[in-house]
């Protein structure tokens, strides 16, 4: 004879239901019809479900880890999920639960490694992750200072995008900053303190440089008017000496630094010879100037130029010195 219970629990986890009877009985629950019988409850209309244990299914993943370049079996740590498995000597064998999971691995000198995997119930998953290595570890130096006068400046930055970044640290007192990473790009965000601009720098780590040109930073506003007194120019010629091109380098790092940044270049002369042709002479300078950021990669569109001649001296000719001076490039930077 079947008995029929009305029952009306309230509960907080299901596990925690307790059943008690002996025999065949039936138990009605709002939603439906269940049949208790040694254990289990089966529904009319689903396949039994465990009462009294709800462990879900499991299955094996096999991890195999090696080396890319050369086959070499590699020790790594595995992350599976929120779960931490160590490998070692390219193999293991972890039981997980059925389901689909994202797989991060990490081991010394080579590249970090993503990738998922799905786990079936009472079955193995065979995986081969093979990891690709990060290169030689080299160290770079450099500093960070003032563009208009070349005083290092207080900053902090942060390399923690940096692909294949190691370590690095800084002295901003000084300016110095010290990266030692593998081979490969690397791109700094550096912040100074104070009233300047930011700066987003991509650095190439290469196995024979270990020196970077000085990163220079510009204020806040923007504005700023410099003498290039490191430009300077064959005797009565608009060709570049070649002690010129470091500094001219120095302008162009700025104006990538700085893509909103606009320039003014200006030429003068002093007054030996006729004032026309200093004149003529001084605009070719500036086209010279102009051309090599050109090449550079500058857009055409950034760049202003203006010859003045023998019409802006800053000091008389009498002498050499001064006469050196009065013939100079000057820049202006600009939003």
């Amino acid at each position: 004879m079947k008995r029929t219970i009305k029952i009306f629990l309230i509960f907080f986890h299901f596990s925690s239901l307790l059943v008690f009877g002996n025999g065949l009985g039936e138990i009605e629950f709002i939603k439906g019809i269940y049949n208790y019988r040694g254990g289990c409850l089966f529904s009319n209309s689903s396949s039994p479900k465990s009462f009294l244990n709800f462990k879900k299914h499991e299955g094996f993943l096999v991890a195999n880890v090696f080396c890319l370049e050369d086959d070499s079996e590699l020790d790594a740590l595995i992350l599976i999920g929120k779960e931490k498995f160590f490998i070692e000597g390219g193999n293991k064998k972890i039981k997980l639960k059925e389901g689909k999971y994202k797989v991060k691995l990490l081991s010394d000198e080579m590249e970090p490694f993503e990738d998922s995997v799905k786990i079936f119930k009472d079955s193995t998953t065979v995986k081969i992750f093979q990891l690709k290595p990060v290169g030689k570890k080299v160290e770079l130096k450099g500093k960070i200072l003032d563009f208009e006068n070349s005083k290092p400046i207080p900053f902090y930055f942060d390399a923690t995008n940096c692909k294949n970044y190691y370590d690095c640290d800084y002295d901003s007192l000084t300016g110095i900053f010290r990266i030692s990473g593998f081979v490969g790009l690397c791109t700094l965000q550096i912040y100074p303190y104070g009233d300047y601009l930011p700066v987003l720098r991509e650095i190439n780590l290469t196995e024979d440089c270990d020196t970077f040109p000085d990163i220079y930073i510009v204020n806040g506003n923007g504005n700023i008017t410099k003498n290039l007194s490191s430009v300077k120019f064959k005797n009565n010629s608009f060709i570049l000496e070649k002690n010129s091109f470091e500094e001219l380098d120095r302008i162009v790092n700025i104006l990538k630094d700085y893509p909103f940044l606009k320039i003014k270049i200006h030429s003068f002369t002093d007054d030996s010879g006729k004032a026309s042709e200093n004149l003529k002479l001084s605009e070719k300078r500036c086209e010279t100037v102009r051309e090599y950021f050109l090449e550079k990669g500058i857009e055409e569109e950034r760049i202003s130029i203006k010859g003045f001649g023998e019409t802006m001296n800053l000091f008389d000719n009498e002498t050499k010195d001064n006469r050196l001076k009065n013939r100079r490039i000057e820049i202006t930077l600009y939003r």
